[in-house]
């Protein structure tokens, strides 16, 4: 599956908290 597809399908609060996710484990990652 595409995953434009998956965040067209997701609500704006989903898609913030997928983002904020995302972003939470590339610093705890990468910091």
């Amino acid at each position: 599956m595409d995953i434009s597809m998956v965040f067209n399908s997701l609500d704006k609060s989903k898609r913030r908290n997928l983002i904020a996710l995302a972003i939470t484990k590339l610093i705890h990652g990468f910091g």
